[in-house]
């Protein structure tokens, strides 16, 4: 799988928590579909770096769901 775009806001809004960022709702586009995705970022105090990251790549999202999350096949004119 090749990741094309992601967007972490996609389903719910990321959350910054401490050095923590984490995006339970996001989405992941790869061959013109989209995926749930989880991802956690973990950042130096500053949040100029990410120290270590985690993911889960969740199951595809229905078409039909897309207007629901503002979805939209990236490689489409708009």
């Amino acid at each position: 799988m090749e990741a094309e775009y992601v967007r972490a806001w996609a389903i719910t809004d990321p959350v910054l928590s401490g050095d923590v960022f984490s995006a339970d709702g996001a989405a992941l586009q790869s061959k013109r579909k989209w995926h749930r995705l989880q991802f956690k970022c973990m950042l130096t105090p500053d949040h100029g770096r990410v120290t270590g990251f985690e993911f889960r790549l969740g199951d595809l999202i229905p078409e039909s769901d897309w207007p629901k999350y503002n979805l939209h096949d990236e490689y489409e004119e708009h």
